[in-house]
């Protein structure tokens, strides 16, 4: 009975079988040698005689539960499988009757209590809850029926009652009627063949017939076989895979399996959202129900572990970009947005869209709602000394529900900020200047601005002029420029004289304290170390220089480079300083010797790794300081890359400044 695994299920069948079948005479001809084994006590041959004389699909005349029971009897094994495997055998004969052997009632469920919580698995459902089905069998749920009807026929009980049960649920049921066909060309063919090897001709139509009729169940099998097959007519594309599977249904399990055989042919995006519906569909099922996508769902948990927060999920895009096609501005979320509260709340807003949802899920977006109104507090401490942005913040504040929403702390704080700044009588005046700050200028058009101004004396005209000279540059440059944007514009900014004074602040501010370029000094002794840090555009890491300052002479005394990454599922920063020297007048970054440190959200401390001889050999702390200062995070409260570097050249300069020449 095991050794032919039955997919589907059969016709309705005749009027006989309200009647007690009569024994019949099986057909034994070409099971010699297994007849032989079992006669020497070979307890499989014996099992499988016995299975031979039950049959499941062959024709009345050919089968006999009495002689399938003598074989059963004559067992004589230790092995839990086998004895599993008669009392399922004989739980069928007891519950069925005929073919020489009497129905018994009582019989059938005693030996049901015994099996009734094996795992007996078949193609089209990884696991039926055997242990229901004398609950189904008197079940009048149409739902119920139908899994009644799949157990009878594919555990092998009672193909013509299975078939039966299709045909009375087929007219509100397309699965029904589906397999009630299926199993119906099966039968078919194992009684003339003796086997269920059926045609691709006969089984691919009916499959497409019944899929494109609602059956839920036929474009699952439907997707499956065409896996297999090796007919080119019969093989989907994976277009026509999603067109099939693409959709949701209300039964969880079918649901559940559908959502497996699709992902397998998607990328990015959208496999990560079915991945998901997975995840959701299997809460309401049994492990046993889904065992069968543990690795896919494991993909899934290997996802999230890499985006449980929202510079996570951020850094992930980053690295990803296929995947990101949701719009959002990693960028400016990794560096507070430069305090720009507009940007902040457009980030929200994308944030919130439902494709978002679906693919971090219901749960990581609520936490990361979390953490993003926990960075408006420090977006708005960046701010506090830029009186436009303060400005934008309270207008915001007052128009925009989700900052309303915010504790009292934060309007208060945002009130201290205005008055620390002088300018709570004049709030409608800077208020005047948000749309100036948010226009698009080339410098032509800036240039043209300030003439237009120029014939309007009014008060306030120098701070006007100002903004718009300001967003002229942001937008020649863009928030976080790069060296190679630095370089292309140096003169311009420098020496335009109608964009003075801030061409000259701006552009020391992009060299000094921008993402990509910035600068910071560190005294060991009494000679004090400037550094500079600078991104190349295309790069994946930065150019460091160092310079000693001694007798108010300024020297290059080191030159490397530095490499970053970034750790999701920890919440870290790795700074890697490569180790470098000079060599006829050009510096040489050395690969395998380097410092590593690590910066953790989380720890008030940096990690440190010190990797190559000769580092360790020249690693010192020639000032003394104690561990927890030279190992303190600078800027703690603020977890950007470029606080992790600060933090990692501290250390560098401090403990191996003698790599510098001294």
């Amino acid at each position: 009975m095991y050794s032919k695994i039955v997919f589907f299920t059969v016709l309705v069948f005749s009027c006989q079988y309200l009647f007690a079948q009569s024994e019949g005479k099986p057909e034994l001809g070409d099971w010699k040698e297994t007849e032989k084994k079992a006669n020497k006590g070979d307890a499989e041959a014996q099992i499988k005689m016995g299975e031979i004389c039950q049959g499941f699909l062959e024709k009345d005349e050919f089968r006999s539960f009495k002689k399938a029971q003598i074989w059963y009897e004559k067992v004589q094994t230790t092995d839990s499988k086998l004895q599993n495997r008669i009392s399922k055998n004989q739980f069928v004969m007891y519950y069925r009757g005929g073919y020489g052997l009497e129905k018994n009632a009582e019989k059938a469920k005693e030996i049901f209590e015994k099996i009734k919580n094996q795992t007996l698995r078949y193609p089209d459902k990884q696991d039926l809850d055997f242990s229901k089905f004398y609950e189904y069998a008197s079940s009048t749920d149409p739902n119920q029926k139908l899994l009644y009807a799949r157990m009878l026929f594919e555990h092998e009980i009672d193909a013509n009652e299975a078939i039966k049960i299709g045909e009375n649920l087929a007219k509100n049921s397309p699965d029904a009627a589906y397999l009630r066909d299926k199993w119906e060309l099966y039968r078919k063919r194992y009684r003339s063949y003796g086997d269920l090897k059926v045609q691709e001709v006969s089984l691919f139509p009916m499959m497409q017939k019944y899929a494109e009729a609602g059956s839920t169940i036929a474009r699952i099998e439907w997707v499956r076989e065409a896996e297999k097959v090796k007919v080119p007519a019969y093989q989907l594309k994976p277009e026509q895979i999603e067109k099939i599977l693409g959709f949701e249904e209300k039964n969880a399990e079918l649901d559940f399996k559908r959502a497996f055989y699709l992902q397998k042919y998607q990328n990015g995006t959208a496999k990560i959202r079915t991945l998901r519906l997975m995840a959701e569909r299997k809460k309401t099922l049994s492990a046993d129900q889904t065992d069968f996508a543990k690795m896919a769902l494991t993909n899934l948990e290997d996802f999230d572990k890499q985006i449980q927060s929202l510079e996570g999920f951020c850094s992930f895009l980053r690295k990803n970009p296929s995947f990101d096609n949701f719009g959002l501005d990693l960028e400016g979320y990794r560096q507070f947005f430069g305090g720009n509260v507009r940007n902040l709340i457009a980030f929200n807003q994308t944030l919130q869209k439902t494709d978002i949802q679906a693919f971090v899920g219901v749960d990581l977006a609520s936490k990361y709602q979390n953490e993003l109104k926990s960075k408006v507090n420090k977006m708005l401490f960046l701010a506090k000394n830029d009186t436009l942005k303060v400005v934008k913040f309270r207008v915001a504040s007052q128009n925009n529900d989700w900052l309303k929403s915010f504790s009292k702390n934060y309007a208060s704080e945002l009130s201290e900020f205005i008055n620390g700044l002088g300018i709570a009588q004049n709030l409608p005046f800077y208020e005047s200047l948000i749309p100036h700050s948010e226009k698009n200028y080339s410098l032509e058009q800036a240039k043209q601005a300030l003439e237009s101004l120029k014939v309007k004396a009014f008060l306030g005209q120098e701070k006007t002029a100002g903004v718009i000279k300001r967003k002229a540059i942001a937008d020649l440059l863009g928030e976080n420029p790069y060296i190679e944007d630095l370089e292309k514009q140096e003169l311009t900014l420098l020496q335009t004289a109608w964009l003075q004074p801030e061409g000259k602040e701006m552009y020391f501010a992009y060299t000094s304290d921008s993402p990509n370029a910035f600068s910071g000094y560190v005294k060991v002794g009494e000679t004090p170390y400037f550094y500079q840090v600078s991104r190349k555009k295309y790069a994946q890491e930065y150019e460091l220089q160092i310079k000693q300052v001694k007798s108010e002479a300024s020297d290059l005394v080191f030159y490397s480079k530095i490499q970053t990454s970034f750790s999701p599922e920890n919440q870290a920063f790795t700074v890697k300083i490569l180790n470098s020297y000079l060599k006829d007048y050009k510096w040489n970054p050395l690969e395998q010797e380097f410092l590593n440190i690590g910066y953790a959200e989380a720890e008030s401390l940096i990690r440190t790794e010190i990797v190559g001889n000769a580092l360790k050999a020249k690693l010192q702390n020639p000032n003394n300081w104690a561990e927890n200062v030279l190992k303190a995070k600078e800027n703690a409260d603020f977890f950007t890359e470029k606080n992790a570097i600060r933090s990692a050249l501290r250390y560098w300069i401090v403990s191996f400044d003698q790599v510098f020449g001294k």
